[in-house]
């Protein structure tokens, strides 16, 4: 997710941002089980967070509610939640 961000230009998202996304979550997640990770709930309550706010910013976006900028910054500000959030529970 981090390089659709970094490299995404104003007017370049792609309807398949929530496929990407749910993908990415849901690899991580089954990763995460077959390691046996004993606070993978916390990850994924993340992750649903984050996916619940994206499919509105993104309906937002769709809708011209807000701009292409406005879904950048909320994008940057969700990788860094997961970050955060992965670097206290490795």
């Amino acid at each position: 997710m981090l390089k659709i961000v970094m490299t995404w230009r104003e007017g370049e998202l792609k309807d398949d941002l929530l496929i990407f996304t749910q993908q990415h979550f849901s690899r991580e997640e089954n990763l995460l089980e077959k390691c046996g990770h004993n606070d993978i709930k916390q990850y994924k309550s993340t992750h649903d967070f984050l996916l619940q706010a994206l499919r509105k910013s993104y309906i937002q976006y769709k809708q011209n509610t807000i701009n292409a900028s406005e879904l950048k910054k909320f994008l940057n500000e969700g990788y860094r939640a997961i970050c955060q959030v992965w670097m206290q529970i490795c």
